[in-house]
């Protein structure tokens, strides 16, 4: 069976693949030194509309920003990047005073004349203003609202001024000031120790004024920035190349290489929306990365081996446990779920999370509350005690009132809907698991499957009562998820419609704070207290899966170091010796020596 799965995902990995093999390379050969990628079709070039992960690894390749990831630093941290040194703060917390590098340039455009041009406080100005412009309508402008002194003043000029109408950034914000070409200061409501991590995101990516005023809205296809790339040749639904900016700082890897970054000369990313070709294009060598989904999973073998003939090639497998929660919510728009704590209890711990684990196939792991490993205030003993125990759900479901599932009043069994974002087979099966599990309670579930945009429609109007949703992390503090439960951001990003003033006082006070043994007490304090309130089912956290070929060099799992692509080394030579000895894979070389047909 296992073998004619296989054989199936690759029969049609083929079909599929054809028209990216028979295409024409245009003069990429196995000893370039070029590295070659896929990715989903970005949504944008432009920073300020860099919402998806395609986007996001794309705009840094081509744009900076003030800060940047560590890369090989654990935990992870941020450093300056853009700036000569760390920002100065006022004492209260609320003045940053920032001073840039004296080698940052804009690459070469006709809108400079054919030149290259100097970064300076007024683009960086500039490119935050625009995220809080009311026309460009940035999701971007989340990170600044209610931070920045006098921006919603200018946000709201920006509403009232006809587009293309530049007089509301003449007038500026209160909150950013420019001190000289270099230097420029951030003035803030209150304290805010994350602000790094705002400034290392790809939506503060610093855009060229001069390139926005003469492109516009349009900027996206002309992605002008002073990263470590350029944008070279762009096929939509194929391919996008970048090449090595000759003008990118000076930047070099602390006790790696005494070479500036980037390494590579070139990328070459394959916009392969189905990820059969992509599998069968890294099979072939003609991808140096790929991403596992479930369904490539059975390559992999108890303790993370690789068959023989990976192993043969020198196939490397990378993990990482994402900083991402899948999670069931339980919307507080519903008083039957609102005002029960046992009810929501009692749910949760007739949901079967082992299920998930094995129909992600071993590409998610149990999620134990809002603070991932890796996080300040986690603590592996910290642990959300509603989980599956099916006679314990029964008691808890009694004592909330509906004894075996029936509502007292109705004498009929208690109904609830399941709202999922997505539409097919995968999101039905998912559906139809919440309903197995809850049918052994007695609870019937009426699955709901939507196109995202109508997910979150119907979210904002509170007309769920149980829904699946996912985060993902931003940054790596624990305030980051916290937020998704802090009453002021019901109908933002608060999706459940938690409010308890208890936890919202918390909140406030360690907001405010920088880490600190103090802070990380009150984020304990914090988890402990959504994990009895029970808002959410924790379902679970994934881990990616990467396999990399020999030739591939100083490629790290990292959840934020979107950049990563200046980092990455290739060996041409490698590459070209081993491909010149790849024989096609037969069927069997799929699987384990222990696996059985």
């Amino acid at each position: 069976m296992r073998k004619l799965l296989i054989f199936s995902i690759l029969l049609a990995a083929l079909v599929i693949a054809g028209s990216y093999f028979l295409m024409p390379k245009r003069g990429i050969t196995d000893d370039a030194n070029v590295f070659c990628t896929s990715l989903g079709q970005p949504r944008s070039l432009d920073p300020a509309f860099a919402v998806d992960y395609a986007s996001c690894v794309m705009v840094l390749s081509i744009f900076d920003t003030l800060f940047q990831y560590d890369y090989t630093h654990r935990p992870y941290r941020v450093i300056p990047s853009m700036l000569a040194e760390l920002p100065q703060c006022s004492a209260d917390g609320k003045h940053w005073t920032f001073t840039l590098r004296n080698d940052l340039y804009f690459t070469p455009s006709a809108c400079f004349g054919g030149d290259s041009q100097r970064v300076t406080s007024d683009d960086v100005v500039f490119s935050f203003l625009r995220l809080a412009d009311a026309r460009l309508a940035s999701p971007g402008y989340a990170l600044f609202r209610g931070r920045i002194q006098g921006l919603e003043k200018f946000r709201l000029r920006t509403e009232n001024a006809k587009r293309g109408d530049p007089t509301p950034y003449h007038i500026g914000c209160d909150g950013f000031k420019i001190l000289s070409p270099e230097k420029f200061e951030i003035i803030l409501n209150a304290p805010e120790p994350r602000l790094p991590y705002y400034l290392a995101m790809s939506y503060t990516a610093i855009v060229s004024k001069k390139a926005v005023m003469t492109y516009g809205e349009n900027i996206g296809n002309f992605p002008i920035g002073s990263g470590p790339f350029t944008l070279g040749t762009y096929q939509k639904n194929y391919r996008i190349e970048f090449n090595k900016n000759p003008l990118y700082r000076a930047q070099y890897q602390a006790n790696i290489s005494n070479q500036k970054l980037p390494y590579i000369d070139k990328i070459v990313c394959y916009l392969v929306q189905d990820p059969q070709p992509a599998w069968l294009m890294f099979l072939n060598g003609d991808l140096d990365v790929s991403a596992m989904n479930k369904d490539q999973m059975d390559v992999i073998g108890s303790g993370d081996d690789l068959p023989p003939a990976f192993e043969s090639r020198k196939i490397r497998l990378l993990t990482l446990p994402e900083l991402q929660i899948n999670y069931v919510a339980f919307s507080f728009t519903d008083p039957r779920l609102a005002n029960n704590r046992d009810l929501r209890r009692a749910i949760a711990m007739a949901f079967d999370t082992r299920k998930r684990e094995t129909y992600y196939n071993g590409l998610v792991s149990a999620c134990q509350g809002p603070i991932l490993p890796g996080i300040e205030g986690y603590n592996v003993s910290d642990k959300t005690p509603y989980t599956y125990h099916l006679d314990s759900a029964k008691q808890l479901l009694a004592q909330a009132g509906y004894p075996n599932g029936i509502a007292p009043q109705t004498k009929e069994p208690l109904t609830f809907t399941f709202d999922l974002p997505e539409t097919g087979a995968a999101p039905r099966q998912i559906a139809e698991m919440m309903a197995d599990d809850m049918a052994k309670i007695g609870i019937k579930i009426t699955p709901i499957l939507n196109s995202k945009p109508k997910f979150l429609e119907k979210n904002r109007a509170g007309l769920m009562q149980l829904f699946r949703f996912n985060w993902v992390f931003d940054y790596p503090d624990a305030e980051n998820v916290f937020q998704l439960f802090y009453s002021e951001n019901i109908g933002g990003c608060n999706r459940a419609g938690y409010h308890d003033p208890e936890f919202d006082s918390l909140y406030r006070v360690a907001v405010t704070l920088p880490p600190s043994p103090e802070r990380t007490r009150l984020y304990q304090k914090m988890a402990h207290k959504i994990m009895e309130e029970s808002p959410w089912i924790f379902e679970s956290q994934p881990t990616s899966f990467r396999l990399l070929h020999q030739w591939v060099e100083n490629y790290l799992p990292h959840d934020f170091a979107f950049d990563r692509w200046k980092y990455i080394r290739i060996r041409p030579d490698v590459r070209t010796q081993a491909k010149r000895r790849f024989t096609p894979l037969p069927i069997n070389a799929f699987r384990h020596t222990s696996q059985t047909p």
